[in-house]
């Protein structure tokens, strides 16, 4: 039922890189009740000659009722502003191009995947959206919005399989903020007043954590279940804002 941009376009590497993300991140949450939702490009999205006719659909999974608003599109991003603020709570949005006018010569290929799974929510509530491998012996926590010491210092994580510790035994984690300019290429960041996610690592002294390693990190007295992913975090926080840099060999990690 949920869509949304996953953009990929093809052009010359003499080119200046394009950085194109969406805000919020699918899975954030801390939304700002003001806070539109965006489709940013780093040059024109779609021709001038474009119809918005609904563009973007945004559902309240609370009621399970639509949310009104309108949609606008500028040199460098699709917006959706709602009507009024976003209350507290769950949200899925899509984003439908090709609802407001026939596919012409002047986009096809622009963009070849439109699949992809979008939520965020206006709830303070601090989730564990992945948990990415920088390398071996480097777990990484990527949160759904910026946490305090407070609230990381209080974090638990129990391997459920594979190493470092027996199966079930909670690991004594010592979680360090991984600074911006460490995440990979620049498109994790919206320039807006989007606050973004959060992203914590822990170092093992001794052994090595296998991809695909099972974990469970307790925050704030909820349990999550998640796998070491072999993505590393520039990686996954790409996949996380549906970020692509165009063309990529200008953003080499």
């Amino acid at each position: 039922m949920i869509a949304l941009l996953s953009m990929l376009f093809a052009c010359d590497d003499a080119e200046a890189p394009e950085i194109r993300f969406v805000s919020p991140a699918s899975g954030q949450t801390g939304v700002p009740a003001d806070l539109p939702l965006r489709v940013v490009a780093g040059a024109p999205l779609l021709p001038e000659t474009w119809e918005l006719d609904e563009p973007v659909r945004v559902v309240d999974l609370v009621n399970e009722q639509p949310v009104t608003g309108r949609a606008m599109l500028d040199d460098q991003a699709l917006t959706f502003a709602p009507d009024a603020p976003w209350p507290i709570g769950d949200f899925a949005w899509s984003v439908d191009l090709e609802s407001g006018a026939p596919r012409g010569p002047e986009i096809d290929g622009r963009f070849e995947d439109l699949e992809g799974e979008a939520s965020f929510s206006t709830d303070a509530r601090l989730d564990v959206l992945a948990t990415p491998l920088t390398r071996p012996k480097t777990l990484c926590l990527v949160l759904s919005r910026p946490a305090t010491v407070t609230e990381v210092a209080a974090i638990s994580v129990t391997m459920v399989d594979g190493c470092c510790t027996a199966a079930g035994g909670t690991l004594p984690v010592s979680l360090a903020r991984l600074p911006v300019e460490e995440w990979g290429d620049p498109l994790q960041a919206d320039p807006g007043d989007d606050p973004g996610l959060d992203v914590w690592c822990h170092a093992f002294e001794a052994g090595e954590l296998e991809p695909g390693a099972t974990i469970e990190v307790n925050v704030d007295g909820r349990t999550f279940t998640s796998v070491a992913d072999a993505y590393n975090v520039p990686d996954t926080l790409a996949r996380l804002r549906r970020a692509t840099c165009v063309p990529r060999s200008a953003c080499a990690r």
